[in-house]
């Protein structure tokens, strides 16, 4: 899946943004003033904490902590997390204050890299205690001093990365000759329904990709909804094995033809039953197999 910046503030009740005694994941201090929907804002080491776990899908915390935000390079290195002097979506950009590492000539600044343009600048989320915004975005640039665009009382020490590597690349929307007739969905909540089909062969913006059932869609830009981008649709038959059978076995569990827990993977005998059940009740073509006129018929 992409990489999704964020790039605006977090939405009320969102548990990373808050602390663990008000009901969220959040062990950070409140931030200052207060924010009423998320109690770490307006704190830079409350966001950028809470945004790094929140991109890792960690509700535990146990990445990286809280304290003074210069002092979270080294924190980061102590729980084992990979740092570096180049930018990766996700990671912290971490600044000292002062010439030490010490909270008596300040505390630091803590960002997160949400996109990293052609030019090499870089575009952070960030919050600030006492500040008056709780949210807000900067586009920085590494600049001559190597300081990405930090003011001179703060020196640049480096990025601690995401621990499963760098995030994704955030998806580039391209360009594709799609051809007259091909079948144009909705997708809802993972159901796939034709409501049309392209009429001029034309070429054709795609502006995001999602993946249901094994099969990769794309939305266009036109907003008419999305097309099927798999070529090669592997046919399911008795003997397959595997994600794509599990996947066939849940749909026919949701619709009454297998019962929960025949979802084995195996394409068996049972399987094989419930696809012409299902073939047959849908007025398909009776061939016990999954092809993708049946994948279609499932995923409605």
């Amino acid at each position: 899946m992409a990489f999704k910046p964020r790039l605006t503030r977090p939405e009320k009740g969102n548990k990373y943004y808050i602390r663990r005694d008000s009901g969220g994941y959040s062990t950070a201090i409140l931030g200052s003033p207060t924010d009423p929907d998320c109690n770490v804002l307006h704190n830079c080491v409350g966001y950028a904490c809470g945004r790094f776990h929140e991109i890792a899908g960690d509700t535990k915390f146990s990445l990286i902590d809280p304290i003074n935000a210069e002092n979270m390079y080294a924190n980061g290195i102590q729980h084992g997390l990979k740092t570096s002097q180049n930018p990766q979506l996700g990671a912290i950009i971490v600044w000292q204050a002062g010439p030490t590492l010490s909270y008596k000539d300040g505390a630091g600044h803590v960002a997160i890299v949400e996109q990293i343009n052609d030019d090499g600048s870089i575009v952070t989320s960030e919050s600030g205690y006492g500040c008056p915004n709780a949210f807000w975005t900067t586009v920085r640039k590494k600049g001559g001093d190597g300081n990405w665009g930090a003011g001179s009382g703060f020196m640049f020490l480096g990025f601690v990365l995401q621990p499963n590597g760098p995030g994704p690349e955030p998806f580039k929307p391209y360009t594709k000759r799609l051809p007259f007739g091909t079948k144009i969905f909705r997708i809802d909540d993972n159901k796939v329904e034709q409501v049309s089909m392209i009429s001029v062969e034309s070429i054709y913006t795609i502006v995001q990709e999602t993946v249901i059932g094994s099969l990769k869609y794309g939305k266009l830009k036109s907003g008419v909804g999305w097309v099927l981008l798999t070529e090669d649709v592997k046919e399911l038959k008795r003997g397959d094995h595997g994600d794509d059978v599990k996947w066939l076995q849940q749909q026919l569990i949701a619709k009454g033809y297998l019962t929960k827990g025949e979802d084995d993977g195996d394409f068996g005998k049972k399987t094989m039953s419930a696809v012409l059940g299902f073939q047959w009740d849908q007025k398909l073509k009776l061939t016990a197999t999954c092809n993708l006129e049946t994948r279609e018929a499932l995923m409605k």
